[in-house]
């Protein structure tokens, strides 16, 4: 596990590019958590993810998956739309564009059409959304 410091500069790179004050990394954090608070169920950034099999792993274990889960899509989708969730729940992503490039885009809409898919037979299916990724200007 990384120590905070390390995950801070990570986050602090990925949204921004570059060092950044503080201060910066502290507003710009407020109004992005005060924005999705009430929204977003699980918060995953990209740069802990490696590959799909790593964001698979990821997302079974926010979904809390049976043992007998299958790791592929079609299994997914039938969690998706057979379990009933007692809440919205939502899975918010920050870092799309680094996600995309792990994933690669075919799979990556693979990913988003799935939860899509599923939220029209089953309307409380967790749902998928990406976080504003911003750069600052000096």
């Amino acid at each position: 596990m990384k120590n905070i410091n390390e995950s801070i500069d990570l986050y602090k790179n990925l949204c921004f590019g570059e060092s950044v004050s503080w201060s910066t990394l502290f507003f710009y954090t407020l109004n992005v958590l005060n924005s999705w608070a009430f929204s977003c169920s699980e918060l995953i950034f990209s740069y802990e993810i490696t590959d799909e099999s790593d964001w698979h792993q990821k997302v079974a274990a926010i979904l809390e998956v049976p043992e007998y889960y299958g790791y592929n899509l079609d299994a997914l989708y039938d969690i998706l739309v057979t379990t009933e969730y007692p809440y919205e729940f939502t899975i918010c992503v920050l870092g799309k564009e680094d996600l995309i490039s792990k994933l690669g885009p075919e799979r990556f809409s693979l990913w988003v059409a799935t939860f899509d898919d599923a939220l029209k037979v089953n309307p409380r299916a967790p749902r998928l959304t990406f976080l504003p990724e911003h750069r600052l200007l000096r």
